[in-house]
């Protein structure tokens, strides 16, 4: 499966985080960074129930984390941690998603 074509869906991450459809296109964009991050990282695998989990965690990080008006990031300090676990996971793991 190419990373351009989204693995979760746009419903999924405004159901997880609350948000309406006047965020759709935002997440949308989330969604596919994400997937582009991954991939980038060498550890982007559509197969592994992680892959989807780390790209919620990141929607979930970027929607939270933003100012009032939606154009700044209010805390990012623990992103770098979280994400850096989730990538070496999925690396590491890959092509043992049937385990």
């Amino acid at each position: 499966m190419d990373f351009k074509q989204p693995i979760v869906t746009v419903e999924e991450v405004a159901n997880a985080f609350r948000y309406d459809e006047t965020e759709y296109p935002f997440i949308e964009q989330l969604i596919l960074s994400a997937q582009t991050y991954l991939y980038n990282a060498g550890s982007f695998d559509p197969d592994n129930p992680m892959t989807k989990q780390a790209i919620l965690a990141f929607c979930g990080e970027a929607l939270e984390n933003r100012d009032g008006m939606g154009y700044d990031y209010k805390n990012t300090q623990h992103l770098h941690s979280s994400m850096t676990s989730l990538i070496n996971s999925l690396r590491y793991m890959a092509g043992d998603s049937d385990a």
